[in-house]
């Protein structure tokens, strides 16, 4: 391992350096509305212990979107990703390889690489996370790794879905509940169609079906969660606690209640079998169109979006969902419509939101409109610990989203 020391952005008056929005009527907006309410937080399986505290009026006239730094290393086959657990202990993933810092992002420290994967190519990091500064893990190309000295060790866990894709994993605070999402191959029936793409290309009558495990001891042994048969896999996961949480992907979207997985109820289609309820539109092909994302503020109201642009809400824990949105309505001649690509809802009316097309948005009221803010930084990933406490990253920066 070794430590890299980075530029630090010096001044607020250096253009290149700090975007400053106090004068946007946008951000002002946010922190207005957001006024004294405390936050909801980041989910479950990632929160810090740090305080949630409700923003002043002094500290909303100063919210800015400020440049921290250039990040320690750009790669060619960047997956970006950003998490911290206070002010100064945080990480971000450049691809193939994890940066730690311990000091608010002075300097940055290599704890992974994750060099060539199965077929030579680079092995990029998927996703990450930690629960504290010692204990975290990390996904690559069908790998998941688990450190509990801070990233000096890291050991290779068994992957349940070894005979198929593993795609995803969340791990409650606690380190010890977590699950593993993907889709295992397994045998088709007469009527299930081999024309697609997660057909098993290896001469057996195979494809793939969406597949969950859970582990209560932190990752070293696993077992299935039954979910329905649906073709495809699960990308993400989204936990409250241990009793409450959701599941996307290309097989659709589904809620954990009373121990049990279930299928999202508002199926229903018109008379051209298109689904009535757009954000759970499921279309294979180019371009494809699933659920790519989903945050719940309590057990029951929720917010669903899909690649397609459509952005849902849920007052019943994700039983069924109604359409509030068309993002892509926006641009009606659009390729790839500005879906949301994340969300952090800090309550039922006030969030954040990442779109594909690296645009920060923010909404008022609840998701029904989403106003973009043009600041040309082409971000990839956000993360926020509660309201006052956010950073983005670029494919050349880290940025804090501060009052």
């Amino acid at each position: 391992m070794h430590v890299l020391r980075v530029k630090h952005t010096v001044g607020i008056l250096a253009a290149s350096a700090i975007l400053a929005l106090a004068a946007t009527g946008v951000v002002k907006a946010f922190h207005a509305r957001l006024g004294n309410r405390q936050s909801g937080g980041q989910q479950a399986a990632s929160q810090s212990a740090g305080s949630k505290q409700a923003l002043t009026a002094s500290q909303r006239s100063h919210t800015r979107v400020i440049k921290v730094c250039d990040l320690p290393e750009k790669e060619e086959y960047s997956h970006l990703q950003v998490q911290f657990l206070n002010e100064g202990d945080g990480w971000v993933s450049t691809g193939r390889k994890l940066w730690k810092t311990t000091d608010a992002a002075q300097t940055w420290q290599c704890i992974f690489d994750a060099g060539s994967g199965k077929f030579r190519a680079t092995n990029v990091i998927y996703d990450f996370q930690f629960v504290s500064a010692d204990l975290g893990w990390i996904l690559t190309f069908e790998e998941l790794r688990k450190t509990t000295d801070g990233g000096l060790t890291w050991k290779l866990l068994p992957n349940p879905i070894a005979d198929g894709w593993l795609r995803s994993f969340k791990f409650l605070k606690d380190g010890k509940v977590g699950r593993v999402g993907g889709g295992l191959y397994k045998d088709l029936g007469e009527d299930e169609g081999r024309a697609n793409r997660f057909y098993a290309h290896d001469g057996t009558n195979r494809g793939l079906f969406a597949a969950v495990f859970r582990t209560e001891d932190g990752g070293a042994t696993w077992r299935s969660e039954p979910v329905s048969r649906s073709p495809g896999n699960i990308s993400g996961f989204y936990f409250l606690d241990r009793d409450h949480g959701w599941a996307t992907g290309e097989a659709g979207d589904f809620y954990f209640r009373d121990g049990k997985w279930f299928d999202s109820q508002s199926g229903d289609v018109d008379d051209r079998e298109d689904p009535v309820v757009k954000c759970e539109e499921i279309a294979i092909g180019a371009p494809t169109y699933c659920p790519i994302a989903l945050w719940f503020v309590d057990t029951r109201v929720g917010w669903l979006s899909n690649s397609n642009g459509y952005i849902g809400k849920s007052t019943n824990g994700g039983v069924t969902w109604a359409d509030i949105v068309s993002l892509g309505a926006e641009d009606p001649n659009y390729v790839l419509p500005p879906a949301i690509a994340q969300f952090s809802f800090f309550d039922a009316s006030t969030a954040w939101g990442l779109d594909w097309h690296g645009n920060l948005r923010t909404t008022f009221d609840g998701g029904a409109t989403w106003t973009a803010l043009d600041l040309g930084l082409d971000l990839e990933h956000m993360f926020f610990l509660d309201a006052g406490h956010g950073w983005a990253v670029s494919r050349d920066a880290l940025f804090r989203i501060t009052p």
